[in-house]
């Protein structure tokens, strides 16, 4: 029997080359490979339009959605591929979909975690958030205020087993 711990580390592995979709709309189809043509348009349209990614049919393993379908409810994407730098590539550029067109807006990708790492990494956002809200009540106690409402938590290393939190200003 495999213990916890390697099991684990070979969730991570199966995961690391795939990225979850949130918000990407779903082809309205009663065919199941209407639906799957309609979301490898949308990821490569995505991908090479609004992430200037060069995506080619090599690069993508598999992509299907998560959980079953729901009349009103947008399911996440997930897009396994082929080589990790690819999966990286769309990483970097992620600053992108800010001026996405009103197809993408909105969306939002993110890591394929475990549920442990999953866990960890709302653990963390959960400590800093608390952190923040106690700043902002010590600011308004005091009088002094340091913009800390206009503060966004961003978590790092999600990937490594070691997520931390990093307060942000929002742009």
């Amino acid at each position: 029997m495999i213990d916890l711990d390697k099991k684990e580390e070979l969730d991570r592995e199966q995961r690391k080359k795939n990225v979850v979709i949130y918000k990407l709309n779903e082809i309205d189809s009663e065919e199941a490979e209407d639906r799957r043509c309609g979301d490898s348009l949308q990821v490569h349209e995505l991908c090479e339009s609004t992430l200037k990614v060069s995506i080619t049919e090599g690069d993508i393993a598999k992509i299907y959605r998560l959980g079953a379908r729901e009349t009103g409810k947008i399911r996440p994407l997930l897009v396994s591929f082929t080589n990790i730098d690819k999966k990286f590539e769309v990483f970097r550029k992620l600053n992108e979909l800010k001026s996405a067109n009103d197809k993408f807006k909105g969306i939002g990708i993110s890591h394929d975690l475990t549920p442990r790492q999953r866990e960890e990494v709302k653990k963390v956002y959960t400590e800093a958030k608390a952190r923040l809200e106690k700043e902002e009540l010590e600011e308004k106690a005091t009088g002094f205020v340091n913009g800390s409402g206009n503060r966004r938590i961003v978590v790092v290393g999600q990937m490594t087993g070691r997520p931390r939190a990093i307060v942000r200003d929002r742009k």
